[in-house]
């Protein structure tokens, strides 16, 4: 990763081993589509010569904003004459963003997640037996706290008081 092109002015790369992120702002979205389509060229340029290949139907597109009427654009992003689909709710590293930042979509699956785990520590609690206090309590700390507290620096700073007291 340290070999690839560096990125023009106003464009930034993020990376986790495999995953990138290519992110742009400014106010005029166009310029922005423009300017990451522009780097794409060159980080295909780049991969080709390695023999790889940038795949358009597995990447996303995605406008964060606070403007309500700009959730459902539809970016112009290509590589290699494809267009990237665009997505408003991408998943990156496990977390589900959403086009205004307010992790709805994450906060909601997080819920799900926890009830499944929940129903297997009331299996386990039952009614007439049950587990001790001590292996409920380390269950829950491995099936039920790390899916609540996975990356929630992230995404809790962003949810309602509703999806918090729904957690």
């Amino acid at each position: 990763m340290a070999k690839l092109p560096p990125p023009p002015a106003g464009v930034n790369l993020v990376s986790y081993a495999d995953d990138c992120t290519i992110l742009a702002t400014g106010p005029n979205i166009d310029s922005l589509c423009g300017k990451i389509s522009d780097y794409l060229t060159d980080l295909a340029n780049f991969f080709t010569a390695k023999s790889l290949t940038i795949s358009a139907a597995k990447s996303t597109a995605t406008l964060f904003t606070t403007w309500t009427n700009e959730v459902r654009l539809e970016l112009d992003v290509y590589v290699n004459g494809n267009k990237i689909p665009t997505v408003n709710h991408p998943k990156i590293l496990g977390v589900t963003f959403d086009s205004l930042f307010s992790f709805s979509a994450h906060a909601s699956a997080t819920c799900e997640k926890m009830r499944a785990r929940n129903k297997v520590l009331k299996s386990l609690a039952g009614s007439t037996w049950g587990a001790l206090k001590e292996t409920l309590l380390t269950a829950y700390k491995a099936i039920g706290r790390s899916v609540a507290n996975y990356a929630a620096p992230v995404w809790t700073a962003g949810t309602s008081d509703t999806q918090r007291r729904n957690l």
